[in-house]
């Protein structure tokens, strides 16, 4: 907990870096045993120590930008004894959204469990994983037939308004990769698994897509104007930020043309103050 202040420096800067990014989530499957601390995650002082950095997390993003949604990571499958603990822990409800994993290798995903989660928390749910893994021989394995059925089981479901409160779901996974061979809507081979087709299926009923506008036959072309660099934007992302500062600081007292700001090329005081007076402006 000694480096706090140089997390939350962090974590605000990131916000503040891409302030279209709205939704957040702490950790991955704190209380499983892939991505926690000894005890599978479910230990008292595993739960408190997670519960602090949520509640640090959570202050520093809001610091920023009250309309920031921060979730609780998704749980591998639900764990009333994680619950429990972090909502008896110090800052364990400093948390707008929390997040579930309801893996269900040989059926439709486990979503009584998603609603009993509801139930405790009364926030809205995020299913930020769940699928099926199609890879012969494993004990966890389907088929891909089977996986298209339990997709389509799950989404009928979840569709539904019995399932109002589930403000996200993410399928898990978009592509095969190494450490989840065959979970993907897609093979290596770019070869559309059956699911795909009752995923896309979904995915337009409920996002249907709109007409598109014809395409005028003569076009009145405006140029876009060029934007004008701001001074101090080093690094040319159209903000002045710690970035810069950094970039301009490890030439400090140097001879830099491509880097000075004013007068001539040495990086000194003047240059500095040119960040500092333009800091955090957008163009």
């Amino acid at each position: 907990r000694e480096f706090a202040q140089e997390y939350v420096r962090f974590i605000q800067t990131a916000a503040r870096r891409y302030p279209q990014i709205k939704r957040y989530e702490f950790w991955n499957e704190q209380n499983g045993c892939g991505s926690s601390a000894g005890g599978c995650g479910n230990t008292d002082d595993s739960v408190r120590e997670y519960a602090y950095w949520l509640d640090v997390t959570y202050s520093a993003l809001k610091g920023v930008d009250p309309s920031i949604q921060l979730s609780v990571g998704g749980l591998d499958r639900m764990d009333d004894a994680f619950v429990d603990r972090l909502h008896n822990s110090p800052g364990g409800h400093s948390y707008d959204v929390f997040s579930i994993h309801p893996y269900s290798w040989h059926g439709a995903a486990d979503l009584d469990s998603v609603k009993h989660l509801y139930q405790i928390v009364q926030k809205p749910i995020w299913i930020t994983e769940y699928g099926w893994n199609v890879m012969p021989g494993a004990d966890t394995s389907s088929t891909e037939a089977q996986g298209a059925e339990y997709l389509s089981a799950t989404l009928q479901r979840l569709t539904s308004d019995e399932f109002s409160f589930v403000t996200a779901a993410f399928f898990h996974t978009m592509g095969d990769f190494s450490s989840d061979p065959a979970m993907g809507l897609i093979d290596n081979n770019g070869n559309k698994r059956p699911w795909y087709s009752v995923f896309q299926n979904f995915a337009t009923r409920l996002c249907p897509q709109p007409t598109p506008t014809p395409i005028p036959t003569a076009p009145i072309h405006t140029p876009t104007p060029t934007p004008i660099p701001l001074l101090g934007d080093l690094d040319r992302n159209n903000l002045v930020d710690i970035f810069d500062y950094n970039l301009l600081y490890q030439y400090f007292s140097q001879e830099n043309c491509a880097y000075n700001l004013v007068g001539d090329c040495m990086i000194d005081a003047d240059d500095v103050g040119a960040i500092v007076a333009n800091f955090d402006m957008w163009i």
